[in-house]
């Protein structure tokens, strides 16, 4: 058994330990930094270093490029074209609000017309993008797509509900001169209604090859409304007309576009 003094001794050393350990743990603690998206590290609830969980989604660390699959030019008058590029988002988790891109028509010397263009793509959306009435002094030999930036979100927005419940081409004739027209019939089946819808027209020969486009705007364009839009070309589209693809796009990213109930 011990002696008193023993005892004593044991309990002076057993608070010094208590009270340099105490002491340390505490300088240890604050000499650490604290957990942070940018140091390095998968701490914090981290789905990998420095990303998910408090931090942004990891899909924004590395994603992956729009690809454009094809750009085609479209001659609807003497010296004016349209310009038509199919592009596809391959992100499961990202959207963008705003893609910026640029059309060029090109001839053997170099560039003779260009135009850029701003668009929105939803996750894992192919989509065509297009641009009317570029001018040029010289046919062009060909057509240059490129994405100039693109600003991506960790959304997953749901579909805008726009029907396209049927559709006619026709040859009119207007002022005394034919021209080729779709007519089609657009209906809001979204609970809110939309500022701002634009409506693409892809006319195809029966090779499936594009012989004309257009897109034609919408505005105030109610929930649970329906209405009737044309697309008129200046003449009647070269070659015959096996299909007429109509897509509804509406920037739901932008909420200056959704109308709110008065």
């Amino acid at each position: 058994m011990l002696s008193w003094r023993a005892q004593k001794q044991l309990i002076i050393f057993l608070i010094l330990g208590v009270t340099f350990g105490g002491v340390l743990l505490f300088g240890v603690y604050y000499a650490i930094p604290a957990g942070s998206c940018t140091d390095l590290r998968r701490n914090q609830g981290e789905e990998d270093i420095d990303c998910g969980g408090p931090c942004a989604a990891c899909a924004l660390k590395h994603p992956r490029g729009i690809v454009s699959l094809w750009a085609r030019s479209f001659e609807t008058r003497a010296k004016v074209y349209d310009v038509a590029a199919q592009i596809e988002n391959p992100n499961e988790g990202l959207s963008s609000a705003d893609v910026v891109y640029e059309f060029t028509l090109f001839d053997r010397i170099g560039p003779i017309a260009k135009k850029t263009g701003h668009t929105f793509l939803f996750a894992q959306e192919k989509v065509v993008v297009l641009e009317t009435n570029l001018e040029t002094l010289r046919p062009p030999q060909g057509v240059n797509f490129k994405i100039l930036n693109v600003t991506w979100n960790a959304l997953r927005e749901p579909f805008p509900g726009l029907i396209v419940e049927k559709h006619e081409y026709k040859v009119v004739d207007e002022d005394g001169k034919k021209k080729s027209a779709v007519d089609v019939s657009i209906l809001n089946n979204s609970s809110f209604g939309f500022r701002e819808v634009e409506v693409q027209f892809l006319v195809a020969d029966a090779t499936d090859t594009l012989i004309g486009i257009n897109k034609v705007l919408i505005e105030n364009l109610h929930a649970g409304a329906r209405t009737k839009v044309r697309s008129l070309w200046p003449g009647v589209l070269k070659g015959e007309v096996a299909r007429v693809s109509i897509q509804p796009r509406v920037n739901i990213f932008d909420p200056s576009m959704i109308l709110i109930p008065q």
